[in-house]
């Protein structure tokens, strides 16, 4: 057995083969549905909190480490963000069904529904990740893209007015927030719309001045360099942090860690803020593979049922996968229970109602 394994960090890729099966089980079941609107209603009680906590409201008090952000139920402001980038594309695909040309008679329905999308896209912003924004985009597009051709299938127009309401109301939150402190920046408090600035500064010349983009790409060579020592099995899981402070040590001419050095932000973390790289160095290509293997058969499964059209909740589920996955290219979505959790069960669920198109798994009126 691996010296290095912490066996507590076996618990994570145990309980996503659980949620898996339980997601699919719920698939078969005809339940899918059900567990959307828990998680749009759950999401909407998590924003409303954030929401409280920004204007010293909170009913419930604060043990977290992070004053000065909002970070709802949570411990970090990056997991408040996750979780409503994940349920952001469900609650918007919700929206859609509800406001097509053949539902008009739930318009009430639609307003609620519509209400939901708007507070958790104000809780989306009120966290600051830019990941998370960019992950929800990313996520809100594929919900988009799959709604339209299952409208064109069926030979359905959606409702443009609802639409464009829904567009002018985040576009209001957003004005509204704009100025809003979030954070504390090196020179001074960060609004929200100085975190919607920063979002192109993952690439160019900004990056080489953010110290967050800095410190992600620290971590990133630490992650490679871990596994191109150990590529078949890796350092163990939880062995990253005492590994990635080793690799760093001997990274003293990279002019990155000189910069984060002199800042003092050089944090050894937990997670190399990327899920492949963090896969690579804990478990090698004898961990990575299988489960990289599954999402490659996710997206071949979900291309072929965007083709042959599909329900709402195949839309949100399909947009909030999408989402955790590219949030997972800068952050640890996998290791955070409510993101995790929620993302393996809608995997499961995807994946069997992928297959079994055109016989639906759930209501796609």
């Amino acid at each position: 057995m691996h010296q290095s394994w912490e066996f507590h960090a076996l618990l994570p890729p145990t309980l996503s083969a659980a949620l898996l099966w339980l997601g699919a089980r719920v698939g078969k079941s005809g339940s899918g549905t059900r567990v959307g609107h828990w998680l749009v209603g759950a999401a909407t009680i998590t924003a409303l909190h954030a929401a409280l906590q920004h204007v010293s409201a909170d009913p419930l008090g604060r043990l977290d480490e992070f004053p000065g952000r909002v970070v709802g139920p949570f411990d970090n402001p990056n997991h408040l963000g996750s979780f409503a980038a994940l349920a952001l594309p469900l609650a918007l695909a919700g929206y859609v069904r509800l406001t097509c040309r053949s539902a008009r008679r739930h318009w009430g329905l639609g307003l609620l529904q519509g209400g939901f999308v708007v507070t958790i896209y104000t809780g989306l912003l009120l966290a600051g990740s830019r990941g998370a924004i960019w992950a929800a985009a990313a996520g809100s597009l594929v919900t988009i893209v799959c709604s339209a051709r299952a409208l064109h299938l069926r030979s359905q127009r959606p409702a443009w007015l609802p639409l464009l309401l829904l567009a002018l109301a985040s576009t209001g939150v957003t004005r509204l927030l704009q100025e809003q402190p979030i954070m504390q920046g090196p020179t001074g408090q960060v609004s929200v719309g100085q975190r919607l600035e920063a979002l192109p500064n993952i690439a160019g010349e900004a990056a080489k001045s953010d110290v967050t983009v800095l410190h992600r790409r620290v971590l990133w060579r630490a992650g490679w360099e871990i596994f191109l020592a150990r590529p078949l099995f890796g350092v163990g899981p939880g062995g990253y942090q005492l590994a990635c402070a080793t690799a760093v040590a001997g990274m003293s001419q990279d002019p990155r860690v000189a910069t984060l050095s002199r800042l003092d932000r050089l944090d050894i973390t937990r997670f190399a803020h990327n899920e492949w790289l963090h896969s690579l160095a804990e478990t090698g290509l004898a961990g990575t593979v299988p489960w990289t293997i599954l999402v490659f058969y996710w997206v071949w499964i979900s291309a072929r049922a965007f083709w042959r059209g599909t329900g709402w909740l195949h839309w949100g589920a399909l947009g909030a996968c999408s989402s955790v996955l590219i949030h997972g290219l800068v952050s640890y979505p996998f290791f955070l229970p409510a993101t995790a959790g929620c993302f393996w069960i809608l995997l499961g669920i995807t994946i069997y109602c992928g297959s079994r198109v055109p016989e639906p798994c759930e209501d796609t009126r």
